[in-house]
């Protein structure tokens, strides 16, 4: 019983940090895509 809960904590440990990870590397996404936009609209305005 006492693998059990272990083994519980561990899995419940595990979606934790997969949550966690897949909000960090959404909100990167997002930073460069932002960024990203801003630079080419900035480029695009000092070329004309």
């Amino acid at each position: 019983m006492r693998n059990a809960s272990a083994l519980h904590t561990l899995l419940s440990l595990y979606e934790c940090t997969s949550s966690i990870t897949t909000s960090v590397s959404d909100g990167l996404l997002f930073f460069y895509f932002v960024n990203y936009r801003f630079f080419y609209q900035s480029r695009n305005d000092a070329g004309s």
